[in-house]
């Protein structure tokens, strides 16, 4: 069973779920904030409870804010992208590696960085920082956790044009910015 969590886009979530099962897989969408631990508890808990055990968690979550100066940044949208992006991916691979070793099982965390956390790209410096912080965590976690059977490995893609990215890469301008950041100037579609 694929397990598909969402914060705020069921439509979006229905639409992963019929992809999944278009390939013969049982899927669910399960909604939580991972920002909030209660919601995390409720999602680990309701993991547990119905299908006992956990073998791949892809730590995907993460948001941006608008691309602004980081000296034009409100603290409060740094905090929030900081919550998001790290501790939330810290609290959910916590809760992820618990259950594995609980039930005494091998399994796998794949967290998701970026490439923003070496380009060093300007008007992006808290979701950078975020994704940077996550790469030095996955290497951490990887050296708690292999001696439990449980491997972590991050993830490093580009820019990719989603919905998150939409503000740049919907406008001319901002996608020839993007372009230029990337080596071949294509930019990945999800």
């Amino acid at each position: 069973v694929v397990l598909v969590h969402y914060t705020s886009k069921p439509d979006l979530a229905q639409r992963v779920l019929r992809e999944i099962e278009a390939l013969g897989v049982r899927a669910e969408a399960v909604r939580a904030n991972i920002a909030l631990a209660g919601d995390l508890d409720a999602l680990f808990r309701h993991i547990e409870e119905t299908y006992d055990r956990l073998d791949v968690l892809v730590a995907n979550a993460g948001i941006v804010r608008q691309f602004v100066a980081d000296i034009d940044r409100a603290d409060k949208e740094w905090e929030e992208i900081v919550r998001v992006n790290l501790l939330g991916t810290r609290n959910t691979c916590v809760r992820a590696a618990r259950l594995m070793k609980k039930k005494g099982m091998h399994g796998a965390i794949v967290i998701t960085s970026s490439t923003a956390a070496s380009q060093q790209e300007p008007t992006n410096a808290a979701y950078a920082a975020t994704k940077g912080g996550l790469e030095v965590y996955a290497v951490a976690l990887a050296r708690e956790l292999g001696q439990h059977g449980i491997r972590v490995n991050c993830v490093r893609p580009g820019w990719t044009a989603t919905e998150m990215a939409g503000e740049l890469t919907q406008d001319p301008a901002g996608m020839e910015f993007v372009r230029r950041l990337i080596p071949d100037g294509r930019i990945a579609k999800p």
